[in-house]
């Protein structure tokens, strides 16, 4: 194949787009023009892969040899209309002896039976007598034709990819364009009208449109359903054995082999005809492009879709497996998704995984056990305020035991962020995903012995550290705080970023705790430095998180600015919570280091110091403590290496630099090459590049306990937001306490109240309508007594009300206690303002971190207030999503834009500019197939709840993505109006159906 530049080697236009021919093409036209005798070429090439071309080359190459050209289309014509027309024309070109070299094309002969097939040879090699050619193109169906003629010189479509192939690998980096093409002609065409590079850039949405339509080609109704069905289950695979794929089907790999290897090179069958690597097989917005053409084959894509689901699910190929589901039967996917759980929770694929929950009941064969398992691991990752609870054991059942190792391993990994899980087994037949996870347990029981150099080599060194996936982020976290230990803050930093970037691809909202709990951490400890409150504010973000590895770190940091403001008191305090928190979690490093502090603290403050009898756990911190000893005693220099410790060396640079005469003391006591390394940290840490991380600010949407008394610090702090919560000082109120005498709900009806303040005839209309006023009086009172009673348990100096019982107004004291809607409200409106895209995205950034789920429900709400104000929340929660996605894609900041319009189309699947905001961020970000994709998906919602179609402006959004001209988006606004007046309009999902799941 030779190509040929029009003035320029690429572009969008047709003037300049790099345009192909077919060697092939030239050399029969040179050889049939040399030639004195005649020849018959047949050519039997799937539809839309490069045979009309091929044709139309051959034709204009004739016609330049100055050789006459005739032809004849067959196409719609039946077997015997066909054949007697074919014997009229033979006859007919006969009889003309004006043009004996004239070249004859005969296009689309049907497929026929065997005396048809052999008057139609009769007459072919007639015509082939008196001209110097004869060219007939059949579809694969009609190849018995050319079987038959002997003499013909037979092409193929495998033939012209490779004539394209071949000239294609000439080119500087052309075998990317062959490995995305595979030397189709209308897909290698396709990237050169867009002036696609070679290797550069992502490939456009037309290729991926392109893509879907030959997809639709190569399954088209006339083949036979068993060919459907196997070339749909190839296209969803992707790749793998042919044997296999024919096996999972009941088919013969024998049979179709050798015919998808010739006639279909989209599904790249290899030359010895055992596997198969289909085009896309590593690009998951091919698929989604083919998905559509596979639902159209009907009953054969119903079977492929099932067995090449659960063919991607038993090979862990999960992010697949979950494409597929779009095409299978829901029963079919659900079943699937439960049994092979843990796989696609570590996707991030959530919404399946609550599908499948929800239709739990049309699933047979599952122990009621691994189905408890699957909700305690998915409300894990995608609860913010969830806590790993007490969890059953694997069932006693085989057939989910590999999915219940790697489902409690799951809990066991998210309940190590509160505890330190002893793990010292093998981790056994668990799958790659549990290998990951138990790889993220080991990992973990290293840090809490203080060895994180072993830790990152471990993680360092394990194949199972790629696995992907939520347990890819755990390890990545875990290497952040290793290195952060370690002192090398610059590369914290940068492994933290990797770490947020993945969890906001995987949606992964249970993981929001402890990420910000290690971004406040990364901004502790390179500011050590610092003075005054931005520590302080700091150290107490990171305190309230439920984090322990974020929470010790945070407590030990705080130790020190304690210590060198001179707050001895307060740092001894510090440090013996430090230490109850690590010996509770197993970790002997921090409750060596709490040990050390404690005894800093002592001795400042004029008091003995006694590191006491237990042996030290950590080699280092022992070493450090014999170095403070010897400061803090007199009793001469130790005897210690010259080898600074490295787990201990964040510690050392400040004790070395900010508390007065001790700092003295032990820079004359350690070696000189401590004092060297803690210079050369000092000086990293003030020249390091850090990213641009938010303001330090509670990681979660609730409060921790915090050991400094901040007067600008609501005492009593309650979450409404997602899941009910009131703490007191700190304090977490025990579940339940509020349950009693309807307590809770009077509580959460004057949060919601303006100024927190109501009538007392409102408080009973709205908690017990029922009652008269005496009865209500009497049962309100209770009431108030139960939350009074709550509170004086944790703090018996506070009063939360602020009026009297006398009084007619029942009132909260703004001053003492605040709730989470009034931040979430704030933060979304100055989203909604709109100042500035860096406000916005911040303010937005807040809002979706504070908004944990929808407004709790009381068991009574009679006015409707509750029900109101959750409708109206959610909906401010959208807007604010909408504005931080247009900020985003203001800043060049795509993969956040992706991230806003994705939360705000789960949490409203109807907004009309949700979705919007959604579209535009995939089409910014290249991904032009997927936004197809979630287009179909929403149009088809929209006319079955609605029945209209989207609003034209959305429509015009959605076609220019697809590329679709004018007149495609008339004729498919015309299929979505019908689809409108067919379908019955169905009762919509309550929105609150996930939360009722979840409950029940």
């Amino acid at each position: 194949m030779a190509d040929r530049t029009s003035g320029k080697t690429g572009g969008c236009g047709a003037e300049g787009a790099l345009r192909f021919e077919f060697t092939l093409a030239r050399r029969i036209v040179s050889n049939t023009a040399a030639s004195p005798g005649h020849q018959i070429i047949g050519l039997c090439a799937e539809p839309g892969l490069g045979g009309s071309k091929f044709i139309e080359e051959l034709k204009a190459g004739f016609a330049r040899e100055k050789l006459p050209v005739r032809f004849r289309n067959f196409g719609a014509q039946e077997p015997e209309r066909a054949t007697r027309t074919l014997v009229r024309f033979s006859n007919g070109t006969v009889a003309e002896a004006s043009a004996p070299r004239a070249v004859v094309f005969l296009e689309g002969l049907p497929p026929s039976d065997e005396a048809h097939v052999q008057r139609q040879v009769r007459a072919i090699r007639k015509v082939a007598e008196g001209c110097a050619a004869v060219v007939v193109a059949v579809l694969p169906e009609a190849e018995q034709l050319l079987e038959e003629l002997e003499e013909a010189v037979t092409l193929t479509t495998a033939d012209l990819a490779m004539d394209l192939r071949t000239t294609l690998e000439a080119r500087p980096g052309g075998r990317t364009l062959v490995r995305v093409t595979r030397g189709v002609q209308p897909l290698v065409e396709c990237l050169a009208a867009c002036g696609w590079k070679e290797g550069l850039g992502p490939l456009p949405p037309a290729y991926y449109k392109r893509c879907g339509v030959a997809a639709g080609k190569m399954l088209r109704d006339t083949l036979s359903p068993d060919e459907q069905m196997i070339r749909a289950f190839m296209v969803l695979v992707g790749k793998g054995s042919l044997a296999g794929a024919a096996s999972a089907l009941g088919l013969y790999a024998e049979d179709y082999a050798y015919d998808l290897m010739r006639l279909a090179p989209l599904l790249g069958v290899s030359a010895d005809l055992s596997t198969y690597d289909a085009v896309g097989s590593d690009d998951p917005q091919v698929l989604s492009a083919c998905l559509g053409a596979v639902r159209d084959v009907g009953r054969a894509g119903e079977v492929a879709a099932p067995k090449a689901m659960r063919l991607l699910a038993q090979r862990g190929d999960f992010l697949r497996a979950s494409l597929v589901a779009e095409a299978a039967e829901p029963a079919v996917v659900h079943d699937l998704v439960l049994r092979y759980s843990s796989g696609f929770l570590n996707a991030g694929k959530w919404q399946l995984v609550r599908d499948a929950l929800a239709d739990v009941d049309a699933v047979a064969g599952l122990d009621p056990d691994h189905v408890r398992l699957v909700r305690h691991a998915l409300l894990a990752l995608t609860r913010p305020s969830s806590r790993p609870s007490q969890h059953p054991g694997p069932p006693s059942g085989k057939a989910q035991r590999l999915d219940d190792a790697a489902l409690c391993l799951f809990l066991e990994a998210r309940g190590a962020q509160a505890r330190i899980a002893h793990f010292d087994g093998a981790a056994g037949d668990v799958g790659p995903v549990g290998r990951g996870l138990v790889l993220h347990l080991r990992a973990l029981s290293l840090v809490g012995k203080g060895r994180f150099s072993d830790a990152i080599a471990l993680m360092g060194s394990s194949p199972d550290a790629d696995v992907g996936g939520v347990a890819s982020l755990l390890l990545a976290q875990d290497r952040a705080f290793c290195l952060l230990a370690l002192g090398e803050v610059e590369s914290a930093a940068s492994a933290m970023e990797g770490a947020e970037a993945l969890a906001s691809s995987l949606g992964c909202r249970g993981m929001s705790s402890s990420l910000g709990a290690l971004r406040c951490a990364v901004r502790l400890v390179a500011g050590v430095s610092m003075r005054g409150e931005e520590v302080a504010s700091a150290a107490l973000a990171c305190e309230k998180c439920e984090n322990v590895l974020g929470r010790m770190l945070a407590l030990g940091v705080g130790v020190l600015r304690d210590l060198r403001v001179g707050n001895d008191a307060q740092a001894s305090l510090r440090g013996r919570l430090l230490a109850r928190i690590a010996s509770q979690a197993g970790r002997g490093y921090a409750r060596d280091l709490s040990r050390v502090v404690c005894a800093l603290a002592a001795a400042r403050a004029g008091s003995r110091f006694d590191f006491g009898p237990d042996p030290w756990s950590c080699e280092d911190v022992g070493v450090l403590a014999e170095v403070v000893t010897a400061a803090l005693s007199g009793e001469g220099v130790p005897i210690v290496s010259p080898s600074p410790p490295s787990s201990v060396m964040w510690l050392i640079v400040p004790l070395v630099r900010d508390l007065g005469d001790v700092s003295s003391l032990l820079r004359e006591q350690v070696p000189s090459e401590w004092r060297a390394r803690a210079a050369e940290l000092e000086e990293r840490w003030e020249t390091a590049e850090l990213p641009c991380f938010a303001p330090a600010a509670t990681p979660g949407a609730s409060a921790s306990l915090s050991l400094v008394d901040d007067p600008g610090r609501h005492r009593v702090e309650v979450c409404l937001l997602g899941t009910f919560s009131m703490r007191v000082g700190g304090r977490l109120v025990a579940d339940g306490r509020l349950d009693r005498r309807d307590a809770r709900t009077v509580l959460e009806f004057l949060l919601l109240k303006d100024k927190m303040s109501a009538q007392r005839y409102e408080v009973i209309a709205q908690v017990w309508p029922e009652d008269n006023m005496e009865k209500g009086a009497s049962r309100l009172y209770q009431a108030t007594t139960a939350i009074r009673g709550a509170v004086k348990e944790i703090d018996p100096t506070l009063d939360v009300f602020s009026v009297s019982k006398a009084q007619k107004s029942l009132a909260l004291d703004p001053s003492l206690v605040s709730c989470d809607v009034d931040e979430f409200e704030a933060q979304a409106k100055l989203a909604l303002e709109r100042c500035d895209p860096a406000t916005t995205i911040r303010a937005a950034r807040r809002a979706e971190e504070l908004y944990g789920g929808d407004l709790c429900r009381p068991t009574v709400d009679a006015s409707g207030l509750i029900s109101a104000r959750r409708v109206e929340l959610r909906s401010l929660y959208v807007d604010a999503l909408v504005a931080g996605a247009d900020a985003a894609l203001q800043t060049g900041r795509d993969g956040l834009a992706v991230s806003f319009g994705r939360e705000a189309v789960c949490a409203d699947d109807m907004r009309e500019d949700a979705f919007m905001a959604y579209m535009r961020a995939l089409k910014a970000s290249g991904r032009g197939a997927e936004a197809s994709a979630e287009y179909e998906k929403y149009a088809r919602r929209v006319v079955r709840v609605r029945k209209l179609p989207p609003s034209r402006e959305l429509r015009d959004l959605a076609s220019r993505s697809m590329g679709f001209s004018a007149k495609e988006r008339y004729e498919r606004r015309k299929l979505l109006v019908e689809d409108a007046r067919e379908v019955e309009v169905l009762p919509l999902v309550p929105l609150d159906a996930e939360r009722l799941l979840m409950e029940g």
